[in-house]
């Protein structure tokens, strides 16, 4: 039987600052693999982690022309949180 190929498409990742229990997050989808519901998925695994591990508050960075990220940061089944913009360009959620 020849060898399962496996490839990374998404991933999730929080980095929490233990004196104040908020973090950063990050999450990436391969480009072959975007709009399938993968990085909601990721996002809702992250939120439900973190808050497991204590982590009190999520902030990110998200690029103005990510249409996608900024919708599921709007979407109702993800906590509400601030969305303020950035001169950068991006937008802090």
């Amino acid at each position: 039987m020849p060898p399962v190929r496996r490839r990374l498409i998404g991933v999730s990742r929080y980095y929490m600052n233990p004196q104040t229990a908020s973090a950063e997050f990050a999450v990436t989808i391969s480009d072959a693999c975007q709009g399938q519901g993968l990085g909601q998925h990721l996002m809702e695994r992250l939120i439900v982690v973190a808050g497991e591990r204590g982590v009190k508050q999520l902030t990110g960075v998200v690029l103005r022309d990510n249409h996608r990220m900024l919708a599921l940061a709007k979407d109702p089944r993800v906590p509400r949180r601030t969305v303020r913009r950035s001169r950068r360009g991006g937008r802090h959620t």
